[in-house]
């Protein structure tokens, strides 16, 4: 009997939400592929419906493209015990929120970033969020105290920088030598770096590797 009941739930079709919030809010989950908690329907701009008969219950349809970040156009389907009975355009105030990697505090640009795991408004984010696992990471333009960290705002920090003592490591036939030298210019790993040796007095270039140092030459 239970299993009638369902086959005939699912022939009868999708049940409407039983407020046009609710069906917005679905919408924006299945678009979106979030969870409930993370959409919130502030306001829809529907009044009272009149002429539709029975129990009445909403299904929501947003425009293509839609990415629900504040004013969101949307198609309200009101349904009478069931039965479409009208279709409305609606223009609902919706926020999305999703956790991000925030500012701990005000940064200022050059400073290291210093940052906690927060909620924010998806709408409020300005670009892709930096992924806090790969390493450090130094601030490029002003951030505000729990504002979401992206790559509009932050750049992963350099392993070297420029002015920094640097150990040059000369591979060539078989022998390994190294020196002392200083950095010309910020480097990250496997970036080709200038550096200034001055026991030898001249300017090299080689590969900063992952420890920090700058590889010339091949493999010994």
């Amino acid at each position: 009997m239970v299993l009638w009941r369902l086959g005939l739930a699912l022939a009868e079709g999708p049940v409407g939400a039983p407020t046009a919030e609710e069906a917005i809010q679905r919408e924006a989950m299945r678009i979106l592929q979030v969870a409930p908690s993370d959409v919130e329907v502030r306001s829809v701009g529907l009044g009272e419906v009149k002429g539709c008969p029975g129990l009445l219950s909403y299904e929501a349809e947003a425009q293509p493209g839609e990415h629900f970040r504040g004013r969101s156009e949307v198609w309200v389907t009101v349904l009478g015990d069931g039965r479409p009975c009208t279709r409305l355009r609606v223009s609902a105030r919706v926020e999305v929120w999703m956790e991000a990697p925030v500012a701990s505090r005000a940064l200022a640009p050059g400073e290291a970033v210093v940052a906690t795991i927060g909620r924010v408004r998806r709408q409020d984010v300005d670009g892709p969020v930096v992924d806090l696992a790969q390493g450090r990471w130094e601030v490029v333009a002003p951030i505000a105290a729990g504002q979401a960290i992206t790559r509009l705002r932050a750049r992963p920090a350099p392993l070297r920088r420029d002015g920094d003592p640097v150990e040059v490591v000369i591979l060539q036939g078989g022998v390994r030598v190294k020196t002392s030298c200083e950095m010309l210019e910020d480097g990250y790993e496997g970036q080709r770096v200038r550096v200034l040796c001055a026991q030898v007095g001249s300017t090299v270039s080689g590969t900063l590797d992952g420890t920090g140092s700058v590889i010339l030459g091949g493999a010994p």
